[in-house]
């Protein structure tokens, strides 16, 4: 398995605060001949129905001297991640978790274009309180 980024619990402690229960963690897929492991999966009920609303978490830290080399990396392992989770069959709506400091890159105008392009939302939280800040789809 790999090893979890720096900020990992706060992102696990943050998704309970916001009312989710984590489902699994560090889940192992197989796309190609590779493995790859998305970070955490969780689900919330949803009100009025009888169903559950069903995420899939890929934490993040960019804390890295190299930040675009991480951002690169990271948008390539969201649609990476992505298609593993349909090709397996789940439900789930992928997020990649990064840190408060990083929505003002997640949020200018060029990124937008490029999440909205490839379908990449991203949760923001904050590391120190350990709650998630905002939903950006």
């Amino acid at each position: 398995m790999p090893a979890k980024y720096k900020y990992y619990d706060a992102v696990l402690r943050a998704l309970v605060k916001d009312g989710w229960t984590i489902t699994d963690e560090e889940v192992h897929f197989v796309f190609g001949d590779r493995s790859i492991y998305v970070d955490l999966m969780a689900e919330r009920p949803v009100l009025l129905e009888r169903m559950a609303e069903k995420i899939a978490v890929e934490a993040r830290t960019f804390a890295g001297k190299a930040k675009m080399a991480d951002i690169e990396r990271a948008i390539g392992q969201f649609v990476i991640y992505e298609t593993a989770l349909e090709v397996a069959g789940l439900e789930h709506e992928l997020f990649l978790a990064v840190p408060i400091d990083m929505t003002y890159f997640f949020t200018s105008s060029a990124v937008v274009k490029m999440r909205r392009k490839f379908g990449i939302k991203v949760v923001t939280y904050d590391p120190i309180k350990e709650v998630i800040v905002e939903w950006i789809k």
